[in-house]
């Protein structure tokens, strides 16, 4: 398998994409992938150069370099074309398995719904691998938790739309309390699904979660959002 996977790199062949998409052909274009002379395994197996691109959202013409860190494998994603400055993606080794994480992500100059289906081939592949979760950090927002943010970003409001996840934190909790269908509220994901405009004005960024377990919320949440985004799928 892992002959046949690197023979479908190297001649550029599709990657199995499901439900196909038009940005498909974006990635399924030959990225470079610098190993810097290691293996890259998760659970005994090791990934091919395909994988490691379509793990890392790397859009094809661009460059993957790998650096290990002690039992973690940093990858760093540039492209002349769609990414602003480089891209910071983690595989890490976490108590209950791996965990892919994202430490920096900003496409740039890309087709409409680039970014979700980046994130769903990820998403799909890292599963496929035996990763348990996908963890970042949702920048930007009010700040209202007493952190002031460098830029502005809106990651905070983005990623919970495809299916990241967290507990709110206090100062949101108490923020909520006069709003007439969230007082109850305890997760990020209700009040996006209930009111998204409110989470737009008074939301604030903070660590969130993907769940990659079959049937989970995340997943529900991603899929929604991916279709009802016309003409994205082909």
């Amino acid at each position: 398998m892992h002959l046949l996977e690197s023979l479908r790199y190297y001649l550029g062949l599709p990657w199995k994409s499901n439900p196909p998409s038009q940005v498909d052909a974006i990635l399924n274009r030959r990225a470079r992938v610098l190993l810097g002379g290691k293996r890259v395994e998760i659970g005994g197996r090791v990934l091919t150069r395909k994988q490691i691109q379509i793990l890392s959202g790397c859009p094809g013409g661009g460059s993957v370099r790998l650096i290990t860190m002690r039992s973690d494998i940093q990858m760093v994603v540039t492209h002349a074309q769609f990414i602003r400055q480089c891209n910071i993606i983690e595989i890490r080794k976490a108590r209950d398995g791996h965990v892919l994480y994202l430490d920096y992500i900003w496409f740039t100059n890309a087709p409409s719904g680039f970014g979700a289906i980046t994130f769903l081939r990820m998403a799909q592949l890292a599963k496929t691998l035996g990763l348990v979760r996908i963890e970042l950090l949702a920048a930007g927002g009010t700040g209202a938790k007493g952190r002031s943010w460098s830029e502005h970003f809106w990651g905070y409001e983005y990623w919970p739309r495809l299916g990241f996840n967290a507990p709110l934190h206090e100062t949101i909790r108490q923020q909520l309390q006069t709003h007439p269908l969230l007082s109850t509220a305890t997760t990020v994901s209700e009040v996006i699904q209930t009111d998204l405009n409110w989470w737009k004005r008074y939301g604030d960024g903070w660590e969130m979660t993907f769940d990659l377990a079959d049937g989970s919320p995340s997943w529900y949440t991603l899929n929604a959002y991916i279709a009802s985004r016309k003409g994205l799928l082909s």
